[in-house]
């Protein structure tokens, strides 16, 4: 039970109540660390489907050039 803070039990609410602050910062630093870790992900999503989407314009690019030197091949 907590009376005052001059009673042993009153030191002992106060180091509960610093624990408490302690565990609500690391949970609130941990929260922030997962946010940034889902914000990293989502980067690495965009950077994937930009480097998909690069890979298919150079399969296109390639396509077209293989169809120049056949029709110039053909001539």
């Amino acid at each position: 039970m907590c009376l005052t803070a001059t009673t042993p039990d009153g030191l002992a609410c106060q180091n509960l109540g610093l624990g408490q602050n302690l565990i609500a910062w690391h949970s609130q630093s941990l929260a922030l660390g997962g946010q940034a870790l889902g914000l990293g992900g989502q980067n690495l999503s965009l950077m994937n489907q930009n480097l998909d989407h690069l890979v298919a314009q150079r399969a296109v690019h390639n396509a077209l050039a293989k169809r120049a030197v056949d029709m110039e091949i053909d001539k």
